[in-house]
C-alpha cells in the first residue's frame, strides 16, 4: 500500500491487488452487501441501504383530489375534467412506443397515461392523452403546479403496512 502512497487502516479495504504485472487499483468505493428477499422492507432501511423491486413495469400512480392521494384509477376526474374511469383498465400504459390503443384494445382517452419505456436514460417519461388526440408530456421537474408530478413513497405507513385502497 505504502508502494502507491496509500497510507491508513480504511484504505486497505479498497485497493486489490491485481497478480499480474503487481499492479494495483483502487477505488474510492465501497462494494454492495446484497440481500434477497421476497417481500419489500417494512421498517425504515439504515441510511444509505439501496432496495430496488423485482417487477420494473409496475408502476404506482396517485392523483390529488383536492382532499387527498388517491390511487389514479380511484379518481373519477381529475383536475382537467378527464374521465379516469374511460382510462386504460390497468392504469398508465407502459411502452416503448406510442400506444395507439389501450392495451385491451379500446380506443384511446383523454387522461390514459403513457410511461416510455424506451427512454431509460430520462426514465420515467410520461405522456398524457389529450381531448385532441394527442400525447402531451407532463413536465418532470414541476412539482407545484396541478399539471406537475411529484416523486414520494406516497402509500408507505408509519406503520409497516401499505395502503393498497386509496
Amino acid at each position: 500500500m505504502a508502494d502507491i502512497g496509500i497510507t491508513g487502516t480504511s484504505a486497505a479495504a479498497h485497493v486489490q491487488t491485481i497478480t499480474t504485472n503487481s499492479e494495483y487499483i483502487a477505488t474510492p468505493f465501497v462494494g454492495l452487501t446484497y440481500t434477497y428477499g421476497t417481500s419489500a422492507p417494512y421498517s425504515d432501511p439504515v441510511d444509505g441501504t439501496l432496495w430496488y423491486y423485482s417487477d420494473p413495469l409496475a408502476v404506482d400512480i396517485m392523483i390529488h383530489d383536492g382532499a387527498g392521494w388517491k390511487g389514479y384509477k380511484n379518481v373519477s376526474n381529475d383536475a382537467r375534467g378527464y374521465d379516469l374511469g374511460q382510462t386504460n383498465p390497468n392504469g398508465p400504459i407502459l411502452s416503448a412506443t406510442k400506444p395507439t390503443t389501450q392495451e385491451d384494445g379500446g380506443q384511446l382517452q383523454a387522461g390514459d397515461l403513457w410511461i416510455d419505456t424506451g427512454d431509460l436514460e430520462n426514465y420515467p417519461v410520461i405522456r398524457r392523452y389529450t381531448s385532441s388526440g394527442t400525447w402531451v408530456l407532463i413536465d418532470n421537474t414541476d412539482q407545484i403546479s396541478s399539471d406537475g408530478i411529484l416523486f414520494a413513497d406516497a402509500r408507505w405507513g408509519s406503520n409497516g403496512s401499505i395502503d393498497t385502497i386509496t
